[in-house]
């Protein structure tokens, strides 16, 4: 258990944040802490339309907090085990380039 710990926290101090962005009325929000008491993220939920509403990450198979209202459909995005996500990028609808 002690070295899982110590590779986790290793790769969250590897890991990178961005400034915090998103529609009006957000608040800044990090889910750091989970990562560390639950273990990687296995699976992420979203509610979107034509922008993200919400978004709920699941850490060692538990969810966290879920950030964000409750419009629009559900997306889901499930990472098999022992895969990362290497970076996230985000784009209006309307632009197709990939």
């Amino acid at each position: 258990m002690t070295s899982d710990i110590k590779k986790i926290t290793e790769e969250l101090l590897k890991t990178r944040y961005s400034v915090s962005i998103g529609g009006e009325g957000g608040t800044e929000w990090e889910d750091a802490r989970d990562i560390l008491e639950h273990g990687p993220i296995t699976r992420i939920e979203l509610r979107h339309g034509s922008e993200i509403d919400s978004i709920q990450v699941y850490y060692g198979g538990l969810p966290g907090q879920k950030h964000g209202g409750n419009g629009g459909g559900e997306g889901v995005f499930e990472l098999k085990a022992g895969y990362v996500i290497d970076r996230l990028r985000d784009r209006p609808a309307a632009d197709t380039r990939r």
